[in-house]
């Protein structure tokens, strides 16, 4: 996300929680043994469709690779 932020901040934009995505990240990486591991799995079950869906559309905003 960060690096989408990057190259195309107005597709970043239309990624739901985009800005919590990469703080979760973070926190994934850096802090794993402090985790919530209910949280985590709650998180990915409740905003996994709907960011699936936006990185989707996301997608179709850059051309396809040669």
């Amino acid at each position: 996300m960060s690096n989408l932020y990057k190259v195309a901040p107005a597709v970043a934009e239309t990624i739901p929680h985009a800005r919590d995505i990469i703080g979760f990240r973070n926190i994934l990486a850096h802090g794993y043994a402090e985790l919530d591991h209910s949280k985590v799995y709650s998180i990915a079950i409740v905003n996994a469709p709907e960011l699936l869906v936006a990185a989707q559309e996301a997608l179709k905003k850059f051309p396809a690779p040669p």
